[in-house]
């Protein structure tokens, strides 16, 4: 069996706040266009990783419209702070990604040149998805 490819575009994705909002749940996640159009793969930052396994979070986030490969989950470590656990995950990838965002609602979550803020009441939002897809391709 052959391994799998590195992932060469990564979208690290919370998910309350970002696809769990009042506006999204339940519609086809601006992440899935994006994903589409750069090939970029899913690593779950958010704490649902906490309380669901791979298995469980692929059938939520598939069930929410989530159409992108989810490959993994960032690692819960002690400081607590997700752009740490981002870049342990990054760092830790025999063949780093070429290019990465983060959605995230937690203003302290971001790693600067690769962060979307996401306002938690209103979701991802078209023009976070061209931002991203700016970042992703290497377009300022």
């Amino acid at each position: 069996m052959t391994p799998p490819a590195p992932a060469r575009r990564v979208v690290f994705l919370d998910i309350d706040g970002v696809l769990n909002t009042i506006f999204s749940w339940g519609k086809r996640p601006h992440a899935a266009a994006l994903c589409e159009a750069t090939g970029a793969v899913v690593v779950v930052t958010s704490t649902w990783r906490r309380v669901f396994d791979m298995g469980g979070l692929r059938q939520l986030l598939t069930g929410a419209g989530l159409t992108a490969p989810i490959v993994d989950v960032t690692p819960c470590l002690d400081t607590g702070h997700r752009c740490d656990e981002i870049r342990f995950w990054v760092n830790s990838q025999p063949e780093p990604p070429d290019s990465y965002v983060i959605f995230d609602d937690d203003e302290t979550a971001g790693i600067e040149g690769h962060f979307v803020w996401i306002a938690r009441s209103r979701g991802v939002e078209d023009w976070h998805v061209d931002r991203a897809r700016k970042l992703l391709m290497g377009e300022r």
